[in-house]
């Protein structure tokens, strides 16, 4: 237990019975080897495999229905979702009713509206699957949903001597199984499945059918909705799927120092009275087993302590998905889910911990998931708060100075949830994007946070993107408003845009170096041809590439730090990379001109030329 799944294949030809190529390979030996083991056991190695081969393996089974019954009913739901349903139904033709309620309940409903059209395609499922399914569920179950159900698909009348005419059913016959009944389906192609039930149900129980013609004939719609919303409610708040206000609690801030300790144990999750199952691994299988918390679990001892935390995953990922209004049947909005979650564990795990793994693994042991998510969340939305304090007070003069590029991330930092732009590097790797990349870097992919490494970069990015404002502001003397005049008495550049930070700094530079003075105004192009034969030093070989002149550079930017800025030490740093900046912007675009030869302007960036 102390590899985060899914295993390797290494990992699992060491744990299986059998070479795990067997299953494809010589079915019979491995369905030999698997059923010499134990109910449960034959359940550890159904999920250390995925997808399509858990399939195969439960086929392999002399007990399928014993071994679905071990399983997590999430960890059934979650194979199902991977497979597909249409390919997956020897799965669902060994679930409990319990389970195939489980089902409808992941399925039949957006938030607190029912989905009729989601909940018959689920319905013919379970049928396709096992024709008994159905009828042991409308025995079985709560009987307001049914009734919600079946009020979606069908009219019944009670059949009247004085009359035979319905309203509301147009030129449609009524269909009787029993003659007290008169039958209308809203829909034509939903009546040979009903029909069918119908006909078995009454003649299993006439008690329970004739309970349900009532029941759709007299219970309101809407307060019947409501009434079966609520004991799905009553089902689902211990598997983490609670109403809307109350799984958005789940987004409360929680400082380090707050971190509860006590969490559950895995037999505190039942998923009915008297029925324990193997712990939950797909949430595992979005953990990076490099990351601060994948590497902190795999030092984890305690497997009691290890099954308890999929479980918490569980639970977590389902209150986020209803508190982010995602669809809980959405494979995709899962996984993107749990990405998010195990991102926000992770964060908080290591700011907990320090960045210590054996204290992580400690507080692992010790403290309830949802804690470390909200520490997580809580430094997330901190970097948030910062970026949409910067831009309400600099906010127009942050776009200029920072460029698209980085207004670009600046926009994601301040989403509902901020997330980091990457870009593709390989198909499994990617690299994090800075300001000092190129608006025409192809294929940025915007993420969740998912490690402190991440949420450093972006407060980085914030406070080096606040320096350059108050700099542009109080060092350069610039408002948006002296940049957009600044703008209209030049040349070049022509876009507004292009006026930023390096070309504004560089511009002071040039009036420095010529006349003595830190201003930003147009230079004419005399003057801007004499800086660039001062601030390059003559090559001493012809060809090699100019030195700068730091006699002019070094006092330009003490210069800059005399001005009222109340300069701090990070402030300083900052300058510092603004300067390797702006050296580098006069090596790109001037450092392979010949000494003496005129600049066509219009080719080049960094100076206003007027």
């Amino acid at each position: 237990m102390n590899d985060i799944m899914p295993p390797s294949e290494g990992l699992l030809d060491q744990l299986l019975p059998f070479p795990r190529e067997w299953l494809l390979s010589d079915p019979q030996k491995a369905e030999k080897a698997l059923n010499e083991l134990s109910i449960e056991d034959q359940a550890r190695c159904f999920m250390m495999y995925s997808g399509k081969d858990r399939q195969n393996l439960l086929l392999l089974s002399h007990n399928p229905y014993g071994l679905m019954q071990v399983l997590p009913d999430e960890e059934i739901y979650y194979t199902v979702k991977e497979i597909g349903p249409e390919d997956a139904y020897p799965m669902l033709s060994v679930l409990s009713t319990a389970q195939v309620q489980f089902f409808f309940d992941m399925e039949w409903w957006g938030g607190d509206k029912f989905l009729p059209e989601r909940a018959w395609q689920w319905f013919e499922l379970m049928d396709h699957g096992n024709d008994n399914h159905l009828l042991e569920w409308f025995k079985s179950e709560e009987f307001e949903q049914k009734i919600m159900f079946l009020q979606a698909f069908v009219k019944v009348f009670k059949r009247d001597e004085a009359t035979d005419q319905y309203e509301g059913v147009g030129e449609k016959p009524p269909w009787t199984p029993d003659g007290v009944y008169d039958l209308f389906f809203i829909k034509e192609d939903t009546s040979g499945l009903f029909k069918r039930i119908f006909i078995q149900l009454y003649n299993e129980d006439a008690e329970i059918f004739r309970a349900l013609m009532e029941g759709i004939i007299w219970y309101p719609i809407t307060p019947t909705v409501e009434k079966a919303y609520q004991w799905r409610l009553s089902r689902t708040a211990d598997r983490g799927l609670p109403d809307f206000e109350e799984a958005f609690t789940v987004y409360s801030k929680l400082n380090v120092g707050s971190l509860n300790e006590n969490p559950p144990a895995p037999e505190d999750f039942e998923a009915e009275p008297g029925r324990q199952t193997l712990a939950p691994t797909f949430p595992l299988f979005e953990a990076d087993p490099a990351s601060f918390f994948g590497q902190c679990l795999s030092q984890m001892k305690d497997v009691n302590r290890f099954d308890a935390i999929c479980w918490e995953l569980v639970m977590l990922a389902n209150k986020v998905i209803v508190a982010d209004r995602l669809d809980l049947g959405s494979v995709e909005a899962r996984r993107s889910t749990l990405k998010k979650v195990l991102g926000y564990i992770n964060i908080g795990l290591e700011l907990g911990a320090g960045g210590d793994i054996g204290r992580g693994e400690k507080l692992l042991s010790r403290t309830w998931m949802q804690s470390l998510f909200q520490v997580g969340y809580a430094g997330v939305m901190q970097l948030k708060w910062d970026v949409e304090a910067l831009l309400k007070d600099h906010g127009p003069l942050v776009k200029q100075v920072a460029g698209p590029v980085i207004e670009e991330h600046l926009a994601a930092m301040i989403d509902r949830f901020p997330r980091i732009g990457v870009h593709r590097v390989a198909p499994e790797e990617e690299a994090l994007l800075d300001e000092e990349m190129e608006s025409e870097v192809p294929e940025i992919h915007w993420r969740d946070l998912e490690s402190v490494e991440d949420l450093q970069r972006l407060q980085f990015l914030h406070s080096r993107v606040q320096f350059r404002a108050r700099f542009v502001n109080m060092v350069l003397g610039l408002s948006i408003k002296d940049i957009e005049a600044l703008s209209a008495k030049s040349r070049y550049p022509t876009a507004l845009v292009d006026l930023d930070v390096i070309c504004l700094t560089l511009t002071a530079l040039a009036h420095y170096a010529m006349f003595g003075q830190v201003v930003c105004e147009p230079l004419s192009e005399e003057a801007a041809n004499s800086f660039l034969q001062v601030i390059f030093l003559p090559s001493p070989i012809p060809g090699d590439e100019r030195a700068l002149n730091a006699d002019i550079l070094e006092p330009f930017r003490n210069r800059l730090e005399e001005m009222p800025l109340a300069w701090t030490d990070d402030d300083r740093e900052e300058l510092g990379r603004l300067m390797k900046e702006v050296e580098e912007t006069l090596y790109q675009q001037f450092g392979g001109l010949p000494a003496g030869q005129s600049v066509e302007w219009h080719f080049t960036r960094g100076l206003c030329i007027q």
